[in-house]
């Protein structure tokens, strides 16, 4: 009798072992979400960055607009690549041109990468956004506004889209509601991914 119930266990246990073998084979893990997601950083002390995020898009706002002047306020509408983003934008200025790419990836709520301007890259570390801190942005048929906060600073732009013309925004608190600005009425809007 010790013999038969010896074999009957280790047919069952080997029918258990196949059985677990079998069932990896017959399913597929499902793909890992993450999410909608708001970031900000800051790189090289004066460009904020804020990240906008969910499974298929990735939206980036750039600019380095202070109280007095803004160089750079630019979009960037990517594709979320598996968790990886990149685009590359030309910018025309007064001066010229400015090449500007970003490019990173996520993991854990949070998105690390490199924004490079005219060949000078900068390594960024975006992490979730808190309270009053994200990506803002107020538009009318004349004027598009935007700003990034990152504790209780900030940089923003406003331009004309009918000119081009580009002015600080870096004086305008956007959590502070509607605001005049060259005798138009703005209100500003915390953004999400779901905005685009």
């Amino acid at each position: 009798m010790r013999n038969v119930v010896g074999r009957s266990l280790r047919r069952g246990f080997l029918t258990l072992m196949l059985a677990g073998l079998a069932i990896p084979l017959g399913c597929e893990a499902e793909a890992e979400t993450m999410g909608e997601v708001d970031l900000v950083a800051v790189v090289g002390g004066d460009t904020f960055i804020g990240v906008l995020a969910d499974d298929e898009g990735v939206v980036a706002y750039v600019c380095d607009g202070t109280d007095s002047e803004v160089m750079l306020a630019e979009w960037f509408i990517m594709e979320n690549n598996g968790g990886s983003f990149e685009a590359t934008n030309t910018v025309a200025t007064d001066t010229g041109t400015i090449d500007v790419s970003i490019r990173g990836s996520f993991g854990d709520g949070t998105a690390s990468g490199t924004l490079t301007i005219n060949g000078q890259a900068s390594d960024f570390e975006a992490s979730g956004s808190s309270g009053d801190e994200g990506t803002y942005r107020a538009k009318d048929n004349d004027y598009l506004a935007a700003w990034v906060i990152v504790g209780d600073d900030l940089r923003g732009a406003v331009i004309n889209r009918n000119t081009g013309d580009l002015f600080s925004g870096g004086n305008i608190q956007p959590t502070s509601g509607t605001f005049e600005f060259m005798g138009v009425s703005l209100t500003p809007l915390k953004l999400t991914i779901s905005d685009y």
